[in-house]
Formats: C-alpha cells, sequence, structure tokens
C-alpha cells in the first residue's frame, strides 16, 4: 500500500518538474484556478441591468423614466422662483384631451332625466305656500324629504346639490 502511496502519477511529476516564467506548473495552476475562480465571482457580483445613460437626454426631451439623483444637492433659488418656475413649467406642456364619443349623449341623457326627476319632485312636494305678503314659506316636512331626495341625486347622477339650490330650481 505504500508503494501505491508513493508513487506519482506522471501527470504530476510533470507539473512539479518543469517551470514557466520561474514557477513550477504545478503552483501556476494553482493559481490560475483560483485566479478563474475569483473572475467568475467578480463577474456573477456586477449588475446585469445596463446603466441609464443620461448622455441621450437633451433640454426638452422626455426621459423614459423617473430620473432620481444619485447624491443630494442643494437648490440655489428661494422657494418663491422654485414654485414659480414650477408653474412656468407646468403650463408650458400642453393639456391632452382623449374624446369619447359616447359622453355627450351619455350626459344629455342624465341631465335630461335628472330635471324631468326634480320637475316630478317639485310638482309632488311643493316647497311651500304663498303668505299673506307674497313671500313664499317653506313648509315643515319639505327640508327633510328635499334632503332624502338631494342624496339620492348626489349618489346616482354625481350632481352635488344644497337645499338652496333646489329651492332655486323650484323658482
Amino acid at each position: 500500500m505504500n508503494k501505491k502511496m508513493n508513487r506519482r502519477m506522471p501527470f504530476q511529476e510533470y507539473l512539479e518538474s518543469h517551470q514557466v516564467w520561474g514557477f513550477r506548473l504545478d503552483d501556476l495552476l494553482i493559481k490560475l484556478v483560483y485566479a478563474a475562480i475569483l473572475i467568475l465571482f467578480v463577474v456573477w457580483m456586477l449588475p446585469t441591468e445596463r446603466p441609464f445613460e443620461y448622455s441621450n437626454l437633451t433640454i426638452g426631451s422626455i426621459a423614459p423614466r423617473e430620473i432620481i439623483a444619485p447624491f443630494k444637492f442643494a437648490i440655489q433659488k428661494t422657494d418663491q422662483e422654485l414654485a414659480a418656475e414650477r408653474e412656468a413649467a407646468k403650463a408650458s406642456v400642453p393639456p391632452v384631451f382623449l374624446k369619447k364619443s359616447n359622453v355627450p349623449n351619455t350626459q344629455s341623457l342624465k341631465l335630461r332625466t335628472f330635471f324631468s326627476e326634480t320637475e316630478s319632485f317639485l310638482a309632488l312636494h311643493q316647497p311651500g305656500e304663498n303668505g299673506s305678503e307674497g313671500q313664499q314659506k317653506v313648509s315643515v316636512a319639505f327640508p327633510a324629504i328635499a334632503d332624502s331626495f338631494l342624496q339620492q341625486c348626489n349618489l346616482k347622477y354625481n350632481i352635488n346639490l344644497s337645499y338652496d339650490h333646489l329651492l332655486l330650481l323650484y323658482q
């Protein structure tokens, strides 16, 4: 068994007996393996995503995503100057409208049904009766009924009316 242990493999003997640039080949091979492992580890740790190139941006162009500075810096402007600059930037952007062809028909239908329901409500529930001097007096029960009707209008038509607005519609 000792003879087997003492016998060296021919490849190992070759590595130990030869030198390259003053290093034994077995020593050089181990160092190359360590270097390859280190290179693979460093490449594995590098980010896979390409960094955003700020050089492609010009004044007035739109960035494809939000850009956040990698460091903090002071803004050399007063709050009023900064607010004025922001307002000017907002004003320089043209508004964008999406035209929906069915909206006018839908809204006009909603308005017609709202006004017809309001007319029928006011015809059934008179807000008051004329007093002796021609002034209108509001009955006691009408505000409660009107409040319920106004809440239904708000939910159904998204129209937020007050009691005074309803009285103006009645006139």
